[in-house]
């Protein structure tokens, strides 16, 4: 299920980024310690660097990211003057 934090602007975009970050993990064989949150973050010129935030693929052709964090870490992409939206995944454990 996907839960949006704020509205996309592309959706047809944020599903092909999720198809994709669902496929990073999978092929990625990282093992996760504890609950972590996935989501697809859309954005403006550059994401920056986001203490707690792990950037899992970079699709800066649709200037877009799949990141790993906890809800703090989400909390901050949010304010971010460059993102745009945050399409939240279900939680990995």
């Amino acid at each position: 299920m996907i839960r949006s934090l704020t509205a996309p602007r592309a959706s047809a975009r944020v599903v092909a980024a999720l198809l994709v970050g669902a496929a990073s993990f999978a092929t990625s064989g990282a093992l996760v310690s504890g609950p972590v949150l996935q989501a697809v973050v859309a954005y403006d010129d550059e994401l920056p660097a986001v203490p707690g935030v792990d950037v899992v693929a970079s699709l800066k052709n649709l200037d877009m990211a799949v990141v790993r964090t906890d809800a703090q870490g989400l909390a901050r992409l949010t304010r971010v003057p460059s993102v745009r939206g945050v399409a939240l995944d279900d939680a990995i454990e």
